[in-house]
C-alpha cells in the first residue's frame, strides 16, 4: 500500500473514489488526476474500492507477515494474527482509469534521468500563475527547470521522449527505481519500475520557453574551496527542510571570505570561511540548494559575470544559472 500511497487524494476532491485504494483483480491502484500509481499483488484476486484511511493505518499497525483477506456481503474482512478487520468496500470501480492506459511500447530511461531530476527540482518555479515554470521540461537528452531568476540544465547520455512533467510530481518520481518510460499520450506519461509498479503522470500540454542561450556568461572563472563541505553539513542542519528539495542557504563570496547562512522558522546557523581568489572587488551573493553544492563542489566550477549580474555553475553534465542578488533585505 506504501507503493501506491502517492495517488491518494489529500483532499476533497469532484473525483469519486480518489481517496479509495482500488483492488482490480491482481493489482491495486490510486488515482488522484495527478498521478496513478498500480502496482501487482501476488495470489490477491478481488475487486472493489476501499477506502484508504482506515485500510492503510490499519496495515501500517499490524506485525505479522502474512494476513489472509477475503469480500464478504460487501466489506473487505482482514485477519491479522489475531485481528480482524472488516472496511466497506465497494464492487465497482468509478475511476476514470480508461483514460490512462499505459501503451506497450516501453523504451528504457537514462540512468541518469532520476539525478537529473533531482538536480532541476529545487529551480522550478512555485508561482502557479506562470504554470508553465512550476514543470520541469524533458527535450531529448536534457532536462531544464526555471523559476525567472535561476535555471537548471541536465544532460543526459540518451534521448528520451520530450515532456512538461509538474515538479511536484517529479519529487514523487524520485522516491521509485524507474526503469522504463512509454511515449506520452493522451496528457499523460507512463513510467515503470524495476518492480513493474506503473506510475501515469498528468503533463502539461505547452511549449516551454527557449533558454538555452541564457547560459552564455563573459566572465572570471573560479573554484569554491574544498574547505566549505564541512562548513555546508554543518548548514544542513539549520536549513529550511519544511520545504523539501527547494531548501537553500545563502553564499556570500568576497575576494578573501566565504559567508554561509542559513536558516528555519526556530533557528539559523552563519559561518565565515577565508580564501584568496586575488579578484578586484569581488562581491557576489547567491543561494543553492545546499545537498547539491555538497555533493558537486569538488569538480564545479563557477563563472561570474559581473556586468549582465549572472553566476554560472558548471560541472560536465550540468548547468546552473543564477541572477545574482544586489540587496536581500
Amino acid at each position: 500500500m506504501e507503493i501506491v500511497k502517492p495517488g491518494i487524494s489529500s483532499h476533497n476532491s469532484l473525483i469519486e473514489q480518489s481517496t479509495n485504494f482500488a483492488f482490480i483483480e491482481n493489482k491495486v491502484v490510486t488515482f488522484n488526476d495527478e498521478i496513478s500509481i498500480s502496482h501487482k499483488i501476488k495470489d490477491l484476486n478481488i475487486t472493489g474500492a476501499v477506502e484508504s484511511t482506515y485500510l492503510y493505518s490499519f496495515l501500517k499497525k499490524i506485525k505479522v507477515e502474512d494476513i489472509s483477506i477475503e469480500i464478504d456481503n460487501q466489506e473487505l474482512r482482514i485477519k491479522a494474527g489475531k485481528s480482524k478487520v472488516g472496511i466497506a468496500i465497494d464492487p465497482q470501480i468509478k475511476l476514470p482509469l480508461d483514460q490512462i492506459e499505459a501503451s506497450n511500447k516501453w523504451q528504457k530511461v537514462d540512468e541518469d534521468f532520476i539525478t537529473a531530476l533531482k538536480y532541476c527540482i529545487p529551480t522550478a518555479g512555485t508561482d502557479l500563475n506562470k504554470a508553465i515554470l512550476t514543470c520541469i521540461h524533458v527535450d531529448k537528452n536534457k532536462v531544464v527547470s526555471a523559476d525567472g531568476f535561476r535555471l537548471s540544465e541536465y544532460v543526459l547520455k540518451t534521448e528520451m521522449p520530450s515532456f512538461l512533467i509538474p515538479a511536484k510530481t517529479a519529487k514523487i518520481l524520485c522516491n521509485y527505481p524507474i526503469c522504463h518510460i512509454a511515449e506520452p499520450e493522451d496528457g499523460w506519461i507512463h513510467f515503470r519500475t524495476k518492480e513493474r509498479t506503473i506510475i501515469a503522470c498528468r503533463i502539461l500540454n505547452d511549449e516551454y520557453p527557449k533558454v538555452n542561450h541564457l547560459f552564455e556568461v563573459n566572465g572570471v572563472r573560479l573554484n569554491l574551496p574544498l574547505e566549505l563541505k564541512p562548513v555546508l553539513e554543518r548548514a544542513m542542519l539549520f536549513s529550511d527542510k519544511a520545504i523539501g528539495m527547494n531548501e537553500f542557504v545563502y553564499l556570500e563570496v568576497k575576494n578573501k571570505s566565504i559567508l554561509l547562512q542559513t536558516k528555519n522558522e526556530i533557528s539559523w546557523f552563519e559561518e565565515e570561511i577565508e580564501c584568496d581568489y586575488d579578484i578586484k572587488d569581488l562581491n557576489i551573493e547567491f543561494r543553492m540548494n545546499p545537498e547539491f553544492l555538497y555533493d558537486v563542489i569538488s569538480n564545479v566550477e563557477l563563472e561570474v559575470d559581473t556586468t549582465a549580474y549572472k553566476l554560472l555553475l558548471s560541472t560536465e553534465n550540468y548547468r546552473h544559472l543564477v541572477m545574482l542578488q544586489k540587496d536581500r533585505g
